[in-house]
């Protein structure tokens, strides 16, 4: 979404008393899908659901939880997820 700079200024200027960076919420704005299910990560990398929610539950990967009790969905940032992909051993790499 293209905001004008000055519909942008005015409500920086309104929303900066109260802690709100208005200008850096259209840049996240832009990429909506920085978080993903454990389903559409597995889709992106091959394991299984399971397995990516245990990573998320022993911490190797960064996630948030939406809602309060075991039940809640779990999110898993896209990103961290490719860096943590990154950073496996591959098949080639082993000795």
């Amino acid at each position: 979404m293209v905001v004008p700079g000055l519909v942008v200024e005015s409500v920086s200027s309104i929303l900066r008393p109260y802690g709100v960076d208005f200008e850096s919420m259209l840049k996240q704005e832009g990429d909506k899908e920085s978080y993903v299910t454990p389903r559409q990560a597995s889709e992106l990398c091959g394991l299984s659901p399971k397995t990516l929610r245990v990573k998320v539950q022993i911490g190797e990967i960064r996630a948030i939880r939406v809602g309060e009790n075991q039940r809640s969905r779990v999110l898993i940032d896209k990103k961290q997820l490719f860096q943590w992909l990154g950073g496996m051993p591959s098949a080639k790499t082993k000795p």
